[in-house]
């Protein structure tokens, strides 16, 4: 036992030390040379895989506390042949076992730390695959664990990293660098463990904002390479955008390939032929697909389109119906403007509606979320 801060500190069975009265230091009469404790340090983390080496350091101290030079204390570091060996105070771990790492004086064991070994990691810390688009990264840093999910170090050994197939490399900063797209795999090695993660690469999203694993990329896409959708000049797509109904006018005319088609003057008051979308506007009022009110005499042209103005939109534009099936949303009512339309779509599949039995016809509808909408009634009518 010794002494720290007017306590006393005392060396328990696993070699670390606890605080005890001070008043026992009243008498003591022991040899202030003699050590008679210690503490074993090599970080945090007892289990290491096999092949790591790491540097050990120890804290000796006499009976009152003190610290005594390990050279006077002529000790010896020791580390369980089962586990591995210790030379000049660094171990190598070199089989799978456990025991500990001890400190003897004389033959006297004064401090003892457990440590085990293993050659499996059965988590690496890394995802189970990765899609990633042209030109992406992704980080690969390891964090290895054993099935009870304790930490596993691997002090001292490279962590490998391969890339097979024609998809990508490692950068400087080991990380996953996509240059290709197509599929194939990354290996990750750290000693004599392994273990591959699948990797897909897919073509660089032509947005900003709109990666390839988003969850309408699809429909976005589809809308962009059949050219009914376009984005905005800096390279983004603003998915979560409200559509206003001068851009559905617009989305239309380019899908019917009406654009620069001759049409009369809708004769809307905030829509003069100077306005920007004043074309597709005069178009599609001209094809029935949108109006103004009559008894204002406005369109509206930057107002957000609502869900259920966008289906109204979508059957006067495809001329559908629903048939004899129905499809009951609760708040929607046989009353409502936008009923039939909104019925129309959802016997085609067109729309299933929320989760909670919802249509929601009076929230805005966003840019991916209509470019979800086209993409299913085209295929709905290409089928």
């Amino acid at each position: 036992m010794g002494r720290q801060d007017n306590n006393l500190r005392a060396l328990n069975r696993t070699g670390w030390l606890r605080p005890v009265p001070s008043a026992l230091l009243v008498g003591y009469t022991g040899d202030l040379s003699v050590p008679v404790q210690a503490s074993i340090s090599f970080g945090s983390g007892n289990q290491f895989l096999v092949g790591s080496t790491f540097p050990v350091s120890v804290d000796v101290l006499n009976g009152i506390g003190q610290k005594v030079s390990s050279d006077e204390a002529n000790g010896e570091l020791r580390v369980s042949a089962s586990v591995g060996e210790i030379l000049n105070g660094q171990v190598t771990v070199q089989n799978v076992g456990s025991g500990g790492i001890s400190y003897s004086v004389e033959g006297s064991q004064i401090a003892r730390r457990p440590i085990s070994s293993t050659d499996t990691i059965h988590d690496f810390g890394l995802p189970t695959s990765i899609t990633i688009s042209v030109d992406g990264r992704t980080n690969l840093d390891v964090k290895p664990k054993d099935s009870n999910g304790n930490e596993i170090r691997y002090d001292g050994l490279q962590v490998e990293k391969e890339v097979i197939g024609n998809v990508g490399r490692i950068d400087s900063r080991g990380r996953f660098h996509a240059t290709n797209a197509g599929d194939g795999e990354v290996i990750i090695t750290i000693g004599k463990a392994e273990t591959k993660v699948p990797v897909t690469v897919t073509e660089a999203s032509p947005f900003n904002d709109v990666q390839t694993n988003h969850a309408y990329y699809e429909e976005i896409l589809f809308g962009v390479e059949r050219g009914f959708f376009r984005g905005y000049p800096n390279g983004d797509f603003r998915p979560n955008q409200n559509v206003l109904r001068q851009h559905v006018a617009s989305v239309l005319v380019r899908e019917f390939d009406l654009e620069g088609q001759a049409a009369p003057n809708p004769n809307y008051v905030d829509v003069p032929d100077d306005h920007g979308t004043f074309s597709e506007i005069a178009i599609a009022t001209e094809q029935g697909w949108v109006q103004g009110n009559r008894s204002t005499g406005k369109f509206r042209p930057t107002s957000a389109l609502t869900r259920g103005q966008m289906a109204m939109v979508l059957t006067r534009a495809y001329d559908l119906d629903a048939g004899d099936v129905s499809t009951s949303f609760s708040d929607v009512k046989s009353s409502d403007e936008p009923y039939e339309a909104i019925q129309a779509l959802a016997s085609k599949g067109i729309t299933t509606g929320y989760s909670d039995g919802t249509f929601r016809p009076n929230e805005p509808i966003s840019r991916a979320h209509f470019a979800t909408f086209m993409k299913r009634l085209i295929d709905h009518l290409e089928e």
